[in-house]
């Protein structure tokens, strides 16, 4: 995209709605292009000077609805490639479901969040460019799709998959490998990877649009092969795979690539486990390090503690000595107040002793803490 502030095309049938979602999209930097409803949108479409960089449209108006209006974007030359963002109050997972199937890019929720609107404008725009970038890349490198998988060679990019996979040590050299294998068999595929840390998106030709990402993300409640249109979702624990070009209409073709990608999946599955059994891994030596690290300041804080005590109870005792030296105390009274001093110490000594029981307490924990950090 050049310089010049990119121009967002809204369709809103409700007046009030549109002047709040034009002040907001206008504030933000960006130029604005009105229509109240579908055909009045799609009439000024069909002017050569009228352009646009993103689209954003209500679902529910009279005439053409935004489903309907989206697909006839799709149908025009010089604006099937321009991004769009449906706005519903309609937030079930069959809406969004048909507004991916008719091409949406992302799907705002009634009533509008003007930062939310701001941002997924600009995310829509940033993943629309870089995929055209990647796109013509792809392009380029992308070899001659397959015409059909034989048995034997199916075999054989199975086998050379596994084979690769065990290098794998990233969610991205998995998804990559995983792509390299779609390519080879002209099936487009985005995976998503359900980590500890939340959602990890791949597409085979760029970033995963908002609305794709959350389509996957909902339908990870449905069956192991979940079937919608042209496409089909696959659910296993720690990650999902869209693939956007199944064969539905051939049960023999379709029979194949579903065995044959399910048997990667459980190549990708043992991969993922190791991934994370290697991050738990690591946390553990972190964490093992770290219990060591506050076991040996302790130890050396009571060793200090009771260095000083033993300081204090030698210098009560040499005052009392010399106090008493003063004093002109009676011998009786001499040997009562040594009598206490010494009870005292003994009692002091004895509390010692417990320290002294906890340190070999501290070592042996220390010891064991050695042998894990060590395996």
């Amino acid at each position: 995209m050049s310089d010049k502030a990119a121009t967002v095309f809204i369709i809103e049938d409700d007046p009030d709605l549109m002047e709040l979602n034009a002040l907001y999209i206008s504030m933000a930097g960006y130029e604005v292009l009105r229509a109240d409803s579908a055909e009045e949108a799609l009439a000024l479409m069909d002017q050569p000077e009228v352009t646009a960089d993103l689209i954003i449209s209500d679902i529910v108006m009279p005439g053409i609805n935004g489903y309907d209006f989206c697909k006839a974007t799709h149908q025009l030359p010089s604006w099937c490639d321009i991004p769009f963002i449906f706005v519903s109050s309609l937030s079930t997972l069959d809406e969004r479901l048909k507004g991916y199937e008719v091409g949406g890019d992302d799907y705002i929720i009634k009533p509008i969040d003007p930062k939310e609107l701001v941002q997924k404008i600009a995310k829509v725009l940033e993943v629309t460019q870089k995929n055209r970038e990647l796109k013509e890349v792809v392009a380029q490198s992308q070899s001659v799709a397959m015409q059909a998988m034989t048995y034997s060679s199916d075999l054989g990019q199975v086998i050379e998959f596994f084979k690769n996979s065990v290098t794998c040590s990233s969610y991205s050299a998995i998804a990559e490998l995983f792509f390299d294998f779609m390519r080879n068999n002209g099936l487009h595929s985005s995976i998503q990877f359900h980590t500890p840390q939340g959602q990890l998106n791949f597409g085979d030709q760029g970033e995963v649009t908002p609305l794709e990402a959350n389509v996957i993300e909902m339908s990870r409640k449905k069956s192991r092969f979940f079937d919608f249109g042209c496409r089909t979702i696959i659910n296993y624990q720690d990650f999902s795979i869209l693939i956007k070009n199944m064969p539905i209409d051939d049960p023999d073709k379709y029979g194949i690539y579903k065995d044959t990608i399910g048997t990667l999946c459980n190549a990708i599955e043992v991969r993922v486990n190791v991934i994370l059994s290697d991050s738990k891994n690591k946390k553990r030596i972190e964490l093992v390090a770290m219990v060591q690290d506050a076991m040996n300041e302790l130890k050396q804080t009571m060793a200090d503690i009771q260095r000083d005590n033993m300081r204090v109870i030698d210098t009560m005792v040499n005052d009392v000595d010399n106090a008493m030296m003063v004093l002109g105390l009676t011998d009786e009274e001499e040997n009562r107040i040594r009598n206490i001093a010494m009870k005292t110490t003994e009692a002091i000594e004895a509390v010692f002793g417990r320290v002294v029981f906890i340190e070999a307490q501290f070592d042996k924990v220390k010891e064991r803490l050695d042998d894990v950090f060590t395996d």
